[in-house]
Formats: C-alpha cells, sequence, structure tokens
C-alpha cells in the first residue's frame, strides 16, 4: 500500500476500529470493476449483485452466510450504490432510498429492511466525505457504541 492510500480516511476509520479492539474485515459491495478503475455502470452494478443460483444468493448475501458477522457496516452512501445494494438484497430500491444516509441521519441500522436476522447492518457515508463534512468522529463513535450495545445484547442473550 503507498503512504497516500495508507493514511486515506477510509484506512484511518479501519484502522480505529481495530485500535479498539473489533475484529474488521473490509470489502467492496461491488466485486468487478472495469480496468479503467471506473464505477460500474447502474446496470452492471445491478447485474453483478444480483442473486443468482439455486438458492438466489448474491455474492453479498453468500460472503455474510459464510462469515457470520455481528456487525457489517456499509460505508456505501453515495446514492449510485443504492441500487447495487437493493440488488444483492433482492429489496425494492424505493423502499432502501428511505433509509439512505442524508444531511439529517448519517447512520441508519438497516438490518430488518434487507431481511438479515442475527446481524445488525449500519449504512453510511465514505470515511472521506464524512472528513468533508466534520462528521467522521461523531459517525465513528455512534459505530463503536452500536457495537458496544450488540456486544451486550448478545452477552445477555447467552445468560
Amino acid at each position: 500500500i503507498n503512504e497516500g492510500t495508507r493514511n486515506s480516511p477510509f484506512w484511518n476509520f479501519y484502522r480505529r476500529l481495530c485500535d479498539d479492539g473489533y475484529n474488521v474485515l473490509w470489502n467492496n459491495l461491488d466485486k468487478f470493476h472495469p480496468e479503467n478503475k471506473q464505477r460500474l455502470s447502474w446496470e452492471q452494478g445491478i447485474r453483478f449483485n444480483s442473486p443468482y443460483g439455486e438458492d438466489k444468493l448474491s455474492v453479498l448475501q453468500r460472503e455474510i452466510k459464510e462469515l457470520k458477522p455481528k456487525v457489517v457496516v456499509l460505508v456505501v452512501g453515495n446514492k449510485k450504490y443504492t441500487a447495487s445494494l437493493a440488488s444483492a438484497f433482492s429489496v425494492s430500491e424505493e423502499e432502501l432510498k428511505k433509509y439512505e444516509p442524508n444531511t439529517t441521519r448519517y447512520l441508519s441500522e438497516i438490518s430488518s429492511v434487507l431481511g438479515l436476522e442475527n446481524v445488525s447492518v449500519l449504512w453510511t457515508y465514505h470515511p472521506a466525505y464524512l472528513q468533508r463534512k466534520k462528521l467522521y468522529c461523531a459517525v465513528l463513535q455512534a459505530i463503536k457504541e452500536h457495537f458496544a450495545i450488540e456486544k451486550r445484547s448478545r452477552k445477555e442473550d447467552s445468560l
């Protein structure tokens, strides 16, 4: 990793969660990118993120099923990714848009919208955007507080 990438808002965000003792795995919603490193077109994003196979699961759904995370944090607040996310979970893009991060709500809990049980899914903007809007620390703190609540809840459930 080059120096510029290592000090990017995304990697700093990632390291701050790791430094606080969280086991963090990063992943991309869009798994395929054209050679010119541009984003997928709207149509490509939907097609590549759609469920497939006999079980009708998307790549992202398969990863969540296999890895069994307790919390998933989606840092894809950019509206261009809403269609890909909706496609990956077979939900209506219109329904998902109701929960998109916006200027008054920078973090949304969307597990029930995505039809996921036993995993909490938070949706926010990319750390670079959060940093530009001076929301980086507040959102990072809110995510950590959510992790702590999830941890307490799971501990109580096991008693």
